[in-house]
């Protein structure tokens, strides 16, 4: 089984999704603390957070604030969300 979970390993801004969801971690343990901590420190995250174009409208498609946040927020959301439910 570890084998399709690998290429997962390799993208940090999967690492809560990949210890909650995946793994069964409980929310509160020290390695989901840690997957968080990983997400918040991603490229990829930190990457939408600097593309994001604050000199247009806020809903310019894919990079304007709205969009961003929005992208941001569904990871956060979905984190706090059961399994069976995303």
């Amino acid at each position: 089984m570890d084998k399709p979970i690998e290429p997962l390993r390799s993208e940090p801004a999967l690492a809560w999704k990949l210890a909650v969801n995946i793994l069964g971690k409980e929310d509160d343990s020290p390695e989901a603390g840690s997957a968080r901590e990983e997400v918040r420190e991603a490229p990829l995250v930190k990457a939408l957070i600097a593309t994001c174009d604050r000199s247009r409208s806020a809903y310019k498609k894919w990079d304007g604030a709205h969009w961003v946040l929005s992208i941001l927020a569904t990871w956060v959301i979905r984190q706090k969300m059961k399994p069976c439910c995303l």
